[in-house]
């Protein structure tokens, strides 16, 4: 089977039997059966797929070669029973590569009892951490797929072979992971208790805000480690989420929805997952703080916006098409002109000054307002049409798109939208990619700690900045399989500020928009409407703006 726009996911009917199920899956990432897992229909349908792919893939080819990378310390009590789950693989053509981390228990001994020649021992003189273990274990490999496992946890016995496979049947892709059961103890109880499974559609803005994705249930193509290199030894923890960050900035990994692996809370007595937190995750995010991508003080920007940090985005096309124009209409419906001043000089920063023409509209209100509207006119930065001050946003809005020109595509914004480095590239490239694309919607990203985060999408932490585009609150998701590898999703609504209407679209309604108050009715309004006319509201993760308020 191939999805529409030839996206080459998966040729199984079952992928598609689960849509419903996996639709929300892109913004929610952990699930408690409702009933008894064996019973659960989403659990259950997870169970069919896993058995239809043995079916199917037992009698494939198992030439390439896997390297498992497995660290460890002092664990001899409990790497027998991750060993035993590699040795089970139906997928026999691997090599399991173990490295003591400089540990002080029978570890050796308990390994060497296994008689099986694909298991490499190899014991380091010092502890320097899982990061600086894992990169042993990676030099020392041969196979043309990297898969890890923790010594305290386990793998269903097919996760080799549907995983490979699986990854082999999408060639737009360079690394795959599947859904993971969590067991967990606690001291007071210390039986391993089943908590509930860790899933979930590949959402690259939740994954620069919160981990979902564990490296025991994560393989990739040897390509991406000589790309981009293996763990930051320098990571105390997390060094697992700064590896798939950088793994997936040029390549999504496709998920495969299966339960095949197991982790274990509370298994192991060092299981880093229980150490004290050094502030692993401000360190992780200050470490992935690239340049400010909006203005040249930093400072002065997180201190009026308190925003913590600035991802570089994944690009679909790093080339902006300057055949096609777009007319961007900045609305500034805000008195404080600081707001203002920082909202054009983001667009203008962050904007090829050949790709678009800018209209502001505004009526005359202080002094220093105008004046400096008037500076960007003078300046040729932009054209201002001046209206009534009691002129509505609708009246406002109508009256810049009449002013553009008719082949431009329209971007509209306002003071709270501040556009980061690509963002305008990114939208058209959705374009190009879904030609009915009728509006085409960035990721709108609040600032840490603002309440909104966790309405709009309640996996996410408010700790860091957080991309709302696709909604909990508002139920807005359509289709998350519009094109998976490049993590494009229908929508059924977005707020219109910050968004770009195609000019195909706008040919057929550019008499007819009408736009009420920057509200939910509205802007639904607008949306139901592209959709009636036979085009599509779609997101992209590679354009980005941050929407603020004072």
């Amino acid at each position: 089977m191939k999805t529409r726009n030839n996206n080459p996911v998966t040729d199984m009917d079952s992928f598609r039997t689960m849509k419903k199920e996996l639709k929300w899956t892109i913004i929610d990432k952990f699930f408690r059966p409702v009933q008894d897992k064996n019973k659960d229909p989403f659990f259950r349908k997870m169970k069919d797929l896993k058995r239809l792919l043995i079916r199917k893939y037992r009698s494939k080819s198992q030439r390439s070669l896997i390297s498992v990378i497995m660290p460890t310390f002092n664990r001899a009590k409990v790497i027998p029973f991750a060993i035993r789950s590699v040795l089970r693989q139906s997928y026999r053509n691997w090599e399991l590569i173990i490295v003591d981390d400089g540990g002080q228990d029978d570890t050796e001994r308990v390994v060497q009892a296994f008689k099986d020649p694909r298991i490499r021992y190899f014991k380091k003189r010092f502890n320097k951490g899982a990061g600086s273990a894992r990169n042993a274990g990676l030099r020392i490999s041969s196979g043309t797929y990297l898969a890890y496992l923790d010594s305290d946890n386990e793998w269903d016995p097919d996760y080799l072979l549907l995983m490979v496979n699986a990854l082999k049947n999408s060639p737009s892709h360079e690394s795959i992971y599947c859904g993971q059961d969590i067991y967990r103890s606690s001291k007071r109880s210390p039986d391993m208790k089943f908590e509930g499974v860790r899933a979930g559609l590949f959402n690259r803005s939740m994954l620069e805000n919160k981990n979902y994705i564990d490296l025991n249930v994560f393989m990739h193509h040897r390509s991406l480690y000589e790309k981009h290199g293996g763990f930051d030894a320098k990571l105390v923890k997390l060094l697992d989420w700064d590896l798939l960050l950088r793994y997936s900035n040029d390549s999504f990994p496709f998920f495969l929805p299966c339960r095949l692996g197991t982790y274990y809370f509370g298994r192991a007595d060092n299981q880093i997952t229980f150490k004290k937190r050094v502030k692993p995750m401000a360190r992780l995010h200050a470490k992935l703080m690239s340049a400010p991508l909006i203005l040249e003080s930093a400072p002065k920007l997180q201190s009026v916006l308190k925003i913590s940090s600035f991802f570089s985005i994944p690009k679909a096309n790093d080339r902006l098409d300057l055949s096609r124009k777009t007319t961007v209409i900045f609305v500034p419906n805000s008195k404080d002109l600081r707001l203002v001043r920082l909202s054009v000089e983001a667009l203008l920063k962050n904007t090829d000054r050949r790709a678009y023409s800018l209209i502001v509209i505004e009526h005359h209100s202080s002094r220093d307002f105008a004046r400096y509207l008037k500076s960007l006119e003078s300046a040729g930065h932009a054209t201002i049409i001046w209206t009534t001050s009691n002129s509505s946003l609708s009246r406002k809005v109508n009256l810049a798109i009449s002013a553009a020109e008719s082949d431009h595509d329209i971007a509209i914004v306002n003071h709270a939208t501040l556009a980061t480095n690509g963002w305008l590239g990114g939208m058209q490239q959705v374009i190009t990619d879904i030609p009915n694309a009728g509006i085409v919607v960035p990721r709108r990203v609040l600032p840490r700690n603002s309440s909104y985060i966790t309405q709009h999408v309640p996996f996410c932490s408010r700790n860091f900045e957080a991309d709302v585009s696709l909604s909990m609150h508002n139920r807005n998701i359509v289709d998350p399989f519009l094109m998976l590898s490049k993590g494009y999703v229908e929508l059924s609504y977005a707020p219109l500020m910050g968004v770009l209407l195609s000019r195909e679209w706008l040919k057929r309604n550019r008499s007819n928009l009408v736009f009420g108050k920057n509200d939910y009715k509205s802007n639904l309004k607008m949306c139901e409407q592209a959709v009636k006319d036979g085009f599509k509201v779609v997101y992209t993760p590679h354009s980005k703006i941050y929407y603020v308020h004072k």
